[in-house]
């Protein structure tokens, strides 16, 4: 599997956890999910897959066992922000990618 592909994949997966959440704590449809993952990738200026590891990354950052499931999703969605100069726009953060063996 070439780099690009696997960034591809990885990317993938990113959006379909984060629309996972999204669709639980909201109570909606998988589409309506991907509507609010593309709203917040818009807003940011980023590409879904980004922001899609920006909200996972975020959710992962500090539980609250007292911090309902929408809460939780709003902390996630507000951590979609536009890029850095210093980070490259159209990969996923280093997090998602797989460490040498």
């Amino acid at each position: 599997m070439s780099s690009m592909s696997r960034d591809s994949v990885i990317g993938q997966v990113a959006i379909e956890r984060a629309k996972c959440v999204i669709a639980v704590a909201r109570d909606v449809q998988d589409d309506e999910a991907q509507q609010v993952l593309q709203d917040a990738a818009t807003e940011a200026q980023v590409p879904e897959s980004v922001a899609a590891v920006r909200i996972m990354a975020a959710l992962g950052a500090g539980i609250d066992s007292d911090e309902s499931a929408a809460d939780m999703l709003e902390r996630g969605l507000t951590a979609v922000r536009p890029v850095q100069a210093t980070e490259p726009a159209d990969e996923p953060p280093d997090a998602l990618r797989p460490q040498p063996a």
